[in-house]
């Protein structure tokens, strides 16, 4: 899926006009703050019939895995209903994966052109291992649905993200070394778009705040690179937050807590 930047444009346009809309709401409007715990991956498909195509497929398949990862930011929502909010905002999150330890390597470089024997040189590196981190800058756009109105409050959640992609952050580790790099703009697109399914509960603390824990899955429908062997990142979480509620409560939903 390629990500068109138009629409990606009117999207935050329409983030950017629905924030201050929320300031006028009062207690119907809500603000986290909120940090995430994930592992997240990715998905592989290819299209090409290649054999060299297909050797890279059945090599990254092999030798890549999951990864954990992190998100934090702020949420701001709005109350629709009694059993409906409305959640935007924005994050900064990690996503990626990284590959198996590979062992006992022997470089091009240390093969005797006569014999073809290799002549391991001790300064080497024998072991190392890629880890792969896209970073980017998350604005959701969420329903939540609240299915009980108590000090605990079950809920579930489901929406879109439109996501601006920063950098990649690639880690080379071996035995001997850990090194840092990163790689400007390596995918299709920065601007792609995440499905998102969360369920949750909140917790009541006070009339005015809760906190609350979410499990969350997410799929980026848009792929990394356009290419044959395409790349959709994906991961799933958990996160933990503190939601503070704007204005006064009305008596109404003051009495849904006792």
């Amino acid at each position: 899926m390629t990500t068109n930047p138009m629409f990606m444009k009117k999207l935050i346009v329409i983030i950017t006009l629905f924030l201050p809309c929320l300031a006028a709401a009062q207690s119907r409007v809500s603000i986290d703050i909120l940090g995430g715990f994930e592992v997240s991956n990715r998905h592989l498909s290819n299209t090409s019939e290649d054999e060299f195509a297909v050797e890279i497929f059945d090599k990254r398949e092999r030798e890549e895995g999951p990864k954990a990862n992190y998100r934090t930011g702020l949420n701001v929502s709005i109350r629709m209903s009694d059993k409906l909010w409305l959640k935007s905002g924005f994050r900064f999150a990690s996503v990626g994966y990284t590959s198996k330890t590979q062992y006992n390597l022997i470089f091009p470089d240390e093969y005797d052109p006569v014999t073809g024997e290799p002549i391991l040189q001790p300064s080497l590196p024998r072991e190392v291992r890629y880890t792969y981190n896209y970073w980017f800058l998350e604005m959701p756009v969420m329903a939540r649905w609240i299915f009980s109105e108590k000090k605990f409050v079950p809920y579930a959640e489901f929406g879109f993200s439109g996501i601006y992609y920063l950098t990649t952050r690639t880690r080379y580790t071996t035995e001997t070394e850990n090194l840092v790099y990163r790689l400007e703009s390596p995918v299709n697109s920065v601007y792609q778009v995440t499905a998102n399914l969360g369920v949750g509960v909140n917790v009541y603390v006070s009339p005015m705040s809760n906190m609350f824990i979410q499990p969350n899955f997410r799929y980026h429908l848009s792929t990394t690179a356009q290419a044959p062997l395409r790349e959709h990142l994906f991961n799933f979480g958990v996160e933990i937050g503190y939601r503070v509620f704007l204005g006064k409560r009305d008596k109404s939903e003051a009495a849904e807590k006792k």
